[in-house]
């Protein structure tokens, strides 16, 4: 009797200390790019999670770059709420709960910005998430993050403008052959 209690108090220490053990990893890619004046989709990633009920991110952003509209395809079940902060045009919250356990592995959710043009960093506000599982105490999850970065799509270099403009040359010239002009 006393062997199965030390094995099951091993067997329960070992699964809590694995668990606990486990960190999520929060990602957003940190070469996006926009073109002023157009929607852009910033995927937010999260990895390595065990059964979580609760999650609340923070992220932050130049607003002079990016102007909040909302998310898109959100992975997780039923309701996922995001709006900016109050008196932030610069920083949003995004929030899920439920009462059943959710894991995941990828995509979390889409972040729907306007892009105005510029660069800007993208960061989690690490100090205020919180990823909740789903014990009675609601004990927090640990995690680590990396941050995004967004900047305009860079021009066509003008090598590639001779490229372009020597095929066109060449196309040209054969066509007119061909009609007989030349």
């Amino acid at each position: 009797m006393k062997k199965h209690f030390v094995l099951l108090f091993t067997l329960v220490f070992a699964l809590a200390f694995s668990v606990k053990g486990q960190s999520a990893s929060l990602m957003i890619p940190d070469d996006l790019e926009g073109e002023p004046g157009l929607t852009v989709l910033v995927p937010v990633y999260l990895t390595n999670t065990v059964p979580f009920c609760n999650i609340d991110l923070y992220i932050g952003f130049d607003s002079n770059v990016l102007t909040f509209q909302g998310i898109v395809d959100s992975q997780l079940p039923g309701n996922t709420f995001a709006n900016t902060l109050p008196g932030s045009d610069s920083e949003i919250l995004i929030n899920w709960f439920a009462l059943e356990g959710q894991t995941l592995d990828g995509l979390l959710l889409y972040v729907q910005f306007m892009y105005h043009g510029g660069e800007t960093d993208i960061n989690f506000l690490t100090e205020l998430i919180e990823i909740i599982d789903c014990t009675p105490a609601g004990n927090d999850i640990s995690f680590t993050v990396a941050n995004g970065f967004i900047g305009p799509v860079p021009p066509i270099p003008l090598s590639n403008w001779a490229i372009f403009l020597g095929l066109g040359l060449i196309v040209g010239l054969v066509v007119l052959r061909m009609t007989k002009v030349i």
